[in-house]
């Protein structure tokens, strides 16, 4: 059930647990009131629709995830899926010990390019750009399909200009530009950053 609420005057106490730091900011919360994922900041219908959709396929997979992980809690492709979760989730602790048992077993499957980009997602939604910049290098370098690449690249690029890095950023938007398959409001981001100067 959708609910708005102001988090400067009715919402503040609601603001302050699940960690709000900026607004526009879409939370979902499932029946327990437990953060499943956030949306920060302003974004257009089409890429809204697909965090919607990320959000809800995470939350849908945790069962099946999370019986992979009871059968075997070193098994590296549940623990690649569950860091997209726990991330999701912020519980960053959970989520860097996941990819550090991922990466212990080698995994280098469709999982671990999506487990980059969330722990990347977490580091720039709380402000830490340099350690999110790390993690989506980690999600180029890993991704097995273009719109992970893609991810990681707009993620990297709006991560290098918001550390005023302008040579970087341009760097990687000549790079999301020439990827085939990109999304087109990617690729036009990419654009409008390089036709800026």
């Amino acid at each position: 059930m959708p609910l708005k609420v102001n988090a400067e005057k009715e919402g503040v106490a609601l603001a302050k647990q699940y960690h709000v730091q900026g607004y526009p900011t879409i939370l979902f919360v499932d029946a327990k009131g437990e953060l499943v994922g956030k949306i920060g900041g302003y974004m257009p219908p089409e890429g809204f629709s697909e965090e919607m959709a990320k959000a809800l396929k995470l939350h849908k997979s945790l069962p099946s995830v999370l019986a992979k992980l009871k059968a075997n809690p070193n098994d590296p492709e549940a623990n690649a899926q569950m860091v997209a979760i726990s991330a999701a989730r912020e519980k960053p602790d959970q989520a860097l010990a996941q990819l550090a048992r991922a990466e212990k077993g080698h995994y280098k499957g469709p999982a671990l390019a999506p487990a980059y980009n969330a722990v990347g997602d977490y580091y720039q939604t709380s402000g830490d750009l340099d350690k999110a910049i790390g993690y989506f290098k980690k999600a180029d370098a890993a991704s097995l399909n273009a719109n992970d690449r893609a991810y990681a690249l707009i993620s990297l690029m709006v991560c290098h200009q918001g550390n005023r890095d302008v040579a970087s950023a341009k760097a990687v938007a000549k790079r999301l530009v020439a990827l085939e398959g990109a999304p087109k409001e990617y690729v036009q981001m990419a654009q409008d950053l390089l036709k800026g100067g």
